[in-house]
Order: structure tokens, then C-alpha cells, then sequence
């Protein structure tokens, strides 16, 4: 029975159907379990591949950001220094300016005091108001000093019925030839009148 069960290689037969039939099972079954392996280690592979791929792009995108960032920082310290330099510019020339209008406003005075050929001049003094105030018995000078250090102007004042208490003693000439000239020039104006 044995022997008509599974028949034997001589008898030219070869290998039994059942045999023949779980040998191509445990083919297929091997296949499928390295199909699966070859599968599976592809997805690990991709998954791997992908992952690089993301820290790749998220590296490139951070050096990016980095590099916008030192751009913007130094474009800021650029526009910094290019308002530092026209503050700078801008003081220098307001700075000429001030200095050029102050020479020119003393040019100016220098000419203007030159020019009042009609004021009493006496050595470094120049009278350029003299201004009688009846109410309170005060006669006020206004003396430009000329002298090679400075020129000022300086304000003189005295009681009308003092002897030149607070004026210099070069101001005295001054104020007795006023005098003399206002007496005379109204003499000569009431004997015109005459």
C-alpha cells in the first residue's frame, strides 16, 4: 500500500502531485516573504530618503533665513552709518552757516557803525543815542567802545542835574560839545527866526 501510495523514482514516474504541488507553495511562499522583505526595506528606504530630503529642505530653508537676516542686520547698520555721516554733514554745515552769518552780521555792524558819519566821534567812543528822560531827571548815553579787542556797546546813564557822575572822563568832552552845539543851533535857529 505504501508503495502504491507514493510512487517510487524507478518506476519512471517521478515526484508525486502532492509533492510537486507544496513544493511550488513553499516556492511562492518563499517569493511572497521576499517580495515583502525587498517591500518593506524599499519603504524604510523611501521613508529614510524623504526624511533627508526634509532635513535637507529644512536646512536650506534656516541658512536662508540666516542669510536674509545678516543681509537685513547689515543693510540696518549701512542705513545707520549713512544717517550718521548726513547728521554729521548737516551739523558741519549748519555749523558753517551760524559762523558765516555771525561774521557777516559783524561786517555788518562794523560798516554800519562806520557809515554814521552824523554821530559825535571822539577817540574810541561813539554816541549813538542820547536819550533825556524829564520825568525822572536821567539822561542815558548808548557808547559804542571800539577798541582792537572788541567792539560793545555800553549804556551810560546819569542824573540830569549831576556833573557827569558816571560817565568816563572822555565822555565829558562829549557831552559839553553837545551842549554847546544844541545851545548854539538853537541861537542861530531864533535869531533865523528873527
Amino acid at each position: 500500500r505504501l508503495q502504491n501510495a507514493v510512487p517510487s523514482v524507478d518506476e519512471g514516474k517521478g515526484v508525486g502531485p502532492d509533492w510537486k504541488h507544496s513544493e511550488e507553495k513553499l516556492r511562492k511562499k518563499r517569493t511572497r516573504s521576499t517580495e515583502a522583505l525587498m517591500l518593506r526595506e524599499q519603504k524604510l528606504a523611501e521613508k529614510a530618503a524623504a526624511k533627508l530630503a526634509k532635513t535637507k529642505e529644512r536646512e536650506l530653508k534656516r541658512a536662508a533665513q540666516l542669510e536674509r537676516r545678516q543681509q537685513k542686520l547689515e543693510e540696518q547698520e549701512r542705513r545707520r552709518r549713512e544717517r550718521l555721516l548726513r547728521k554729521e554733514i548737516r551739523e558741519k554745515l549748519l555749523q558753517q552757516k551760524r559762523e558765516r552769518r555771525e561774521e557777516e552780521k559783524r561786517k555788518r555792524l562794523a560798516r554800519e557803525l562806520q557809515s554814521m558819519c552824523k554821530k559825535r566821534k571822539l577817540d574810541n567812543y561813539l554816541i549813538l543815542d542820547e536819550v533825556p528822560s524829564h520825568r525822572y531827571g536821567v539822561i542815558a548815553y548808548l557808547v559804542v567802545e571800539q577798541s582792537e579787542a572788541a567792539t560793545q556797546c555800553v549804556l551810560y546813564a546819569q542824573l540830569a542835574d549831576s556833573s557827569f557822575a558816571s560817565l568816563p572822563e572822555e565822555m565829558y568832552f562829549v557831552q559839553i560839545v553837545s551842549f554847546v552845539r544844541r545851545k548854539l543851533n538853537e541861537s542861530s535857529s531864533s535869531q533865523s527866526r528873527l
